[in-house]
């Protein structure tokens, strides 16, 4: 198209070409090739259904194995990054070959959320320069607690009122790591930190619905929603979500009473293995068991057989934890400050409504910048060797890349879905008679199908369908207001139902994953996130319908 943006350029440098005057209609006829390989077509005709009944039907089939593949991994030899990249090339080849190939009956890539995955990849960044400066450890030791319950409590509190100031997605990928870290070194912890996982996932969640700027379906109904202010949100809000954060954690604390010590805690599993070995080895006849000081082993205070030689490494673990900590906490002074002064500027980037993603992208970009020169420097000063970047390229490959794929790889399955209308036909079939003001007229059927179908196609999604199909019918105004926020609360809400219905869920269960403790899996979370949710949702919704102003 270089012909063609050649010609604009010039057009717009108020030129003439050919006897072609440089007005609005002339650079209008110009555009038109250009941009209609980037259109998109109307964002609200998302679900017209008119890609043909039998494509809709593969599309669903396809939709629904994998939305399985992906609450089940273990079921098949793929990763979830891999299958949602595998559902997607499968719906893009339903589109192509029920098309007969045509290039314009569906564009993938009108469909994948491009500020989600920047906003994803900014945030990774920024987490990786706040490891790298030693203000992960600053963190950590914040949250450190010997009392498990109360580990728990702070993990609860300090998430959630974080994720109703700054986005939940950015609490997860700030505190997954110090929480692992602190379970890491705790024993009785390390034995299930699934409990503490569960704390941050769910408060994030319930957090982020007090504000607008929490998550991204609350922003898309602000947006959506013209008399939705701040302060009218946040009064609305605040006493729904309070009571819903006392409830999961107060469920949190008798769901794993055990896991927290509050109750007598049952034997761990490492101590019933070690005192098996023993049994085994007082089996064996006594001049083949070495004792003494030569024996090569020696009983720790939890009750395992040990090499000697790792004795001494675990009898110093805590003297050589501090020492690190103060080193890691001594050094680079002066880009933790900038740093901290960075993140603040990005947190009131996001009260004052400059786009987010470019916010993270962009601050994280330029910690990146400024921590490859300063390390790069450092080594040529020491080695006297050339001055060479090598760091920025470090930095950039501990992205987690596989997170992004994932995303990805969701956007473009969840747009075939709705494209194929059955979302759309099903929500006219339950809600045409209550349409007007579902929030009074059905209130527990509408809110029983928010939260299906937020777990179900994606929280943003279910979004633009509410507003496509009852956006239209309900006036501006007090109605409307109440309608959507009703809706926003109850869409944050079900993200702790399953692990699919929050994107906060996929971000802990991946980095623990990473982490080895792979222990986030679907039954795990919902054992405990769906009687949570449905509790929160039932003791809320009459709280909401009551303090919605």
């Amino acid at each position: 198209h270089q012909p063609v943006l050649k010609k604009l350029f010039l057009l717009l440098n108020n030129r003439k070409i050919k006897g072609e005057g440089a007005n609005i209609a002339t650079v209008i006829s110009l555009v038109k090739p250009v941009l209609a390989k980037f259109d998109c077509g109307d964002s609200d005709a998302a679900h017209e259904g008119d890609i043909g009944q039998v494509a809709s039907i593969v599309i669903l089939i396809i939709y629904g194995i994998e939305w399985f593949v992906l609450l089940f991994p273990n079921l098949v030899p793929l990763a979830r990054p891999a299958s949602s990249m595998l559902g997607a090339v499968l719906c893009l080849l339903t589109f192509q070959i029920t098309s007969e190939f045509s290039t314009e009956s569906f564009n993938a890539f009108c469909y994948i959320d491009y500020d989600t995955l920047a906003l994803l990849f900014g945030l990774m960044l920024i987490v990786v320069m706040i490891d790298e400066s030693g203000l992960m450890v600053m963190i950590e030791m914040t949250l450190e607690s010997k009392v498990r319950w109360w580990f728990l409590s702070k993990i609860c509190f300090i998430c959630a009122v974080l994720s109703a100031i700054v986005m939940n997605d950015t609490i997860c990928l700030f505190f997954t790591k110090p929480i692992l870290e602190a379970v890491r070194k705790h024993p009785k912890m390390s034995e299930n930190p699934l409990p503490y996982l569960l704390a941050l996932c769910s408060s994030t969640d319930i957090g982020s619905a007090l504000t607008v700027t929490g998550n991204p379906q609350n922003a898309m109904i602000a947006s959506i929603e013209d008399t939705i202010t701040y302060h009218n949100f946040l009064l609305s809000m605040a006493l729904p979500c309070i009571t819903a954060w006392v409830i999961n954690w107060l469920m949190l604390l008798v769901w794993y009473r055990q896991s927290l010590g509050i109750v007598g805690a049952k034997k761990s599993n490492t101590n019933r293995l070690a005192h098996e070995e023993i049994k085994k080895l007082a089996k064996k006849p006594q001049n083949s068991r070495k004792s003494g000081p030569d024996s090569g082993c020696f009983m720790s205070n939890c009750g395992c057989l040990v090499p000697r030689e790792d004795q001494n490494i675990i009898q110093n673990f805590d003297k050589e934890e501090m020492i690190i900590r103060k080193d890691t906490l001594a050094a680079g002074n002066t880009y933790k400050l900038f740093l901290i002064f960075g993140i603040i500027l990005m947190i009131v980037g996001f009260f004052v409504g400059i786009n987010i993603a470019g916010i993270a992208i962009g601050f994280g970009i330029i910690f990146m910048c400024t921590r490859s020169v300063i390390e790069s420097r450092a080594k040529a000063k020491r080695s006297k060797i050339e001055l060479v970047d090598s760091e920025s390229e470090k930095y950039i490959e501990s992205v987690d890349w596989s997170l992004i794929i994932l995303f990805t790889g969701l956007f473009i399955m969840i747009s075939a879905t709705v494209q194929t209308g059955y979302p759309d036909k099903f929500f006219q079939a339950i809600f045409d008679s209550c349409k007007e003001d579902p929030k009074d007229q059905c209130t527990w059927m509408f809110a029983f199908m928010i939260l299906i179908f937020s777990n179900v196609i994606s929280n943003v999604p279910v979004i633009l369908l509410i507003k496509g199909y009852i956006g239209g019918t309900l006036e501006q105004g007090v109605v409307s207001r109440k309608n959507w926020m009703f809706i926003s609360w109850v869409c944050s809400m079900a993200g702790n139902f399953i692990l699919l219905g929050s994107a906060t869920n996929l971000i802990v269960a991946d980095q623990a994953r990473q982490a080895g403790h792979d222990v986030l899996t679907t039954i795990n979370h919902g054992k405990f996130g769906i009687p949570s949710t449905m509790v929160c949702i039932a003791a809320g919704v009459p709280i909401l319908l009551k303090t919605m102003i």
